[in-house]
């Protein structure tokens, strides 16, 4: 039951993302971020340093994975995995009306192309991440202290292969999209 409000509440701040994006007019939407012809020119022949870009990702990934999972210890962790889908939803309404905006159609199918491969395995490190969380505080109450044994060495496999999907997720950030990105913004 707590899946499906996510799934809602992250479509319904998708709509208010797209609602505000269209508030701002096409004018403003037109300096924000990476979706624009000058941007998308720049993009197409910049030489990106892979170490560079690697650790830059680190820095905006692990902090928010080490934040969901410090909070999901404690009382609070559902209300914070509803402020961060909310988030994620508003967000990513307001990045398809930009790029709708700069870019007509295609910008959606930009957009869409931006996010793979790496956040197949984003999307599914949180969906695994929620789920401990939510079987940890349904069996234990706060945290690991009144878990049994195996449940322990559960938890500590599925946040391992957390750990595995955050690292892929980095690894296709950095080295694969890039390189997918710069050849379908040749078709722009």
């Amino acid at each position: 039951m707590k899946k499906k409000k996510l799934k809602y509440l992250f479509f319904g701040f998708f709509f208010i993302g797209i609602l505000i994006a269209n508030l701002f007019g096409k004018e403003k939407l037109a300096q924000f971020g990476i979706f624009n012809n000058y941007y998308l020119q720049q993009f197409e022949y910049a030489q990106i340093d892979e170490t560079d870009l690697f650790l830059y990702i680190v820095r905006e990934r692990l902090p928010v994975l080490g934040f969901l999972v410090l909070f999901g210890m404690t009382e609070f962790w559902y209300p914070m995995h509803l402020l961060f889908v909310a988030w994620n939803g508003g967000a990513i309404g307001f990045l398809f009306v930009s790029a709708l905006s700069n870019l007509g159609v295609k910008g959606i199918l930009l957009v869409v192309l931006s996010l793979i491969p790496q956040y197949i395995f984003y999307v599914l490190m949180y969906l695994l991440l929620f789920e401990l969380q939510g079987m940890q505080h349904g069996e234990a109450g706060n945290g690991f202290s009144g878990g049994k044994i195996k449940h322990k060495g559960k938890y500590l496999v599925g946040f391992g292969i957390i750990l595995l999907f955050a690292v892929f997720g980095i690894l296709t950030e950095t080295y694969i999209n890039p390189f997918l990105m710069k050849n379908i913004i040749k078709l722009f």
